[in-house]
């Protein structure tokens, strides 16, 4: 009797550590799938093939990681290049370096990218209340 509930716990418990392995195992690879989707992206853009959806999706993964430095960094690098892109393109980069620099704290920069986007579309009403939390933000800085 001892031994057979003792030969229960231990084939619950190596249950137990196997499915825990999986679901472990099972992220990891979701992780690295990921990873290398992302790699594949930046590949594609050093070489320049680039497409306005790839800049897009490229941009996203970069967001949903916290990665505003390298958003910033990649758009910059493409504005410069002066590719002939739509204005709703232009709109959307304009937006996204926005946000970078303003999670990166560089508020100047980020009024600086809102008021391109307004220039291109004046009653964006995203842009016109960001801009306003932006000036709200800096007052409130000044004033400590």
């Amino acid at each position: 009797m001892k031994i057979t509930l003792s030969f229960i716990y231990v084939s619950t418990l190596l249950a137990f550590l196997g499915l825990f392995f999986f679901l472990l195992l099972k992220e990891s690879l979701k992780k690295i799938r990921r990873e290398l989707r992302l790699n594949r992206i930046e590949v594609d853009f050093e070489q320049r093939e680039i497409s306005a959806e790839k800049i897009v999706h490229l941009i996203n993964m970069y967001a949903s990681r916290n990665m505003y430095h390298e958003i910033r960094r990649e758009l910059e690098d493409f504005l410069q290049k002066n590719y002939q892109i739509s204005v709703e393109m232009k709109i959307q980069i304009y937006e996204y370096l926005a946000l970078a620099n303003y999670e990166t704290k560089l508020y100047k920069y980020a009024i600086e990218y809102y008021q391109k986007l307004l220039a291109l579309s004046p009653n964006n009403t995203m842009a016109l209340d960001n801009l306003s939390h932006i000036y709200q933000k800096l007052d409130m800085l000044e004033g400590q």
